[in-house]
């Protein structure tokens, strides 16, 4: 426990992806209104299914807004995604299922990306928790097997749509393979549609119903945006599969990748036709992990979105397929013991320095700022054609929008639209050398403008028709 969690709450909250997942878990707190995510009042956010936002709103209720209860659902999914590999092994006739949830626990990927507030880790415990249901009706057809695998891919579902339900093809593949498509018609019983329906088709239910346009863009954005036109500028060139997911795949399986890289001939396996026909007649459970491993990791390559966190569901398979590899009793002796102690440091420590560095993106930069020279707590925060810092919302409760001065591309409203809003204790995050066209723009439109402070590259002001609309020599 005190391994999988350590460090989580220590460090701020990174821009752009942990600020906006939190802002709109704190709107959803702010307004009650738990079916529409949103980054503020005006502006809706439909990205992501909520699964992800509900964590993370749950997590703060209880215990406040902070880091560690953002980042909280992650460890615990990161938790029972190793409670699940080992389940999984122990289902698949591994000598030592303990073994194989060790080897997950201890890869770097997953154990770095629990401690970033994201959809993905969320999704790979629910993909594991589906596959560990379709393993169970393989080898038990069971009520309480029919309910995992439905509440495990409604889970998925609700956490990033569609892509939830990318295990089913690599297990279909190896039940029509292996001679046993009977298995995929076991998937379509009540107690599997039933509980998946509920779950996972429920808010999309309500979209549908609510605003059948959003649920289409969503589809088209998420799905035919990403997949197709790279629309969100993750790595879609050709050469983006090679460069993000290779070394995040090499690295991320450390320390356990250097087993199969100092064996070329078991790397090369995978590509001579043997290989597949000896899984096939001997060990099944063997060609359905190869499956899963590799089909889903063909269809990311595909995809014209690229982010190395994109793997982490795959990381599972991985895991059960290094544990093959590994005699259990090896690990307990000298000097594996110690290196393996010594790498469990590694990643606590990695955690630590990641906590430690003075990182831009980091929304500590401008709470130091903002604690430094305000004598308040901001309700709301304006960002003036600057991208807005999310997470500032989540850690000071407050309600943050951007605004422009400029005509750019940003999709913000000018500020004279943002100037007569009511809002009590309410600051303006302006570049310093936007500050006397701010003044301008403002005393135009009656409005007043006290500065309140400075850091880094940024001015904090207030802006008020009670506030004299005369600025003089103080503004550079």
């Amino acid at each position: 426990m005190i391994f999988g969690f350590a460090f989580l709450g220590s460090r701020g909250l990174l821009e752009p992806d942990e600020g906006r997942y939190t802002n709109v878990a704190a709107q959803m707190l702010r307004s009650g209104d738990y079916l529409v995510p949103a980054l503020n009042e005006d502006t809706p956010h439909y990205t992501k299914p909520p699964l992800t936002y509900w964590a993370i709103a749950g997590s703060t209720k209880l215990l406040g807004h902070t880091p560690w209860a953002a980042r909280l659902p992650n460890g615990l999914a990161w938790l029972a995604t190793v409670l699940i590999v080992a389940a999984l092994a122990r289902r698949l006739g591994a000598a030592s299922p303990a073994t194989a949830g060790g080897v997950y626990a201890t890869l770097l990927l997953p154990y770095l990306g629990a401690s970033i507030v994201t959809t993905d880790t969320l999704l790979a415990a629910f993909e594991a928790l589906a596959v560990l249901g379709v393993v169970a009706l393989w080898r038990t057809p069971s009520w309480g097997a029919r309910l995992t695998l439905g509440a495990g891919l409604g889970l998925a579902f609700l956490t990033k749509g569609p892509v939830g339900l990318l295990p089913l093809l690599p297990a279909a593949l190896a039940f029509a393979w292996l001679g046993e498509a009977r298995q995929i018609r076991r998937w379509l019983h009540p107690g599997v549609l039933l509980p998946f329906l509920a779950i996972g088709g429920s808010w999309f239910a309500w979209l549908a119903a609510a605003q059948p346009d959003v649920l289409e863009a969503l589809l088209r954005n998420e799905i035919y945006g990403r997949v197709v036109e790279g629309r969100f500028d993750r790595h879609p060139e050709w050469f983006g599969t090679l460069r993000i997911y290779g070394p995040a795949f090499l690295f991320g399986t450390l320390p356990w990748s250097p087993l199969v890289l100092a064996q070329p001939r078991a790397l090369l396996a995978p590509f001579r036709g043997a290989f597949w026909r000896e899984l096939r007649e001997r060990d099944a459970d063997g060609l359905f992990l190869w499956l899963w491993l590799l089909v889903p990791l063909l269809i990311l390559a595909l995809v014209r979105s690229r982010l190395p966190l994109y793997l982490l569901p795959s990381f599972v398979p991985a895991a059960l397929l290094l544990a093959r590899r590994i005699e259990a009793s090896t690990l307990l002796r000298e000097p594996a013991r110690a290196l393996l102690a010594t790498w469990v440091v590694v990643l606590i420590a990695a955690r630590a320095i990641a906590a430690a560095l003075p990182l831009e993106a980091s929304s500590h930069v401008l709470e130091f700022g903002f604690r430094e020279h305000l004598g308040f707590k901001p309700e709301r925060v304006v960002f003036v054609d600057e991208t807005p810092s999310w997470g500032i919302g989540y850690t000071f409760q407050a309600v943050v929008e951007g605004a422009t001065l400029f005509d750019t591309e940003d999709p913000y409203p000018p500020i004279e639209d943002i100037l007569p809003k009511p809002a009590s204790k309410r600051i303006f995050v302006v570049a310093r050398g936007s500050e006397r066209r701010f003044r301008r723009r403002a005393a135009v439109a009656g409005f007043g403008v006290r500065r309140l402070g400075s850091w880094d590259h940024s001015v904090y002001l207030e802006a008020s028709r009670d506030i004299p609309t005369e600025w003089g020599p103080s503004v550079p």
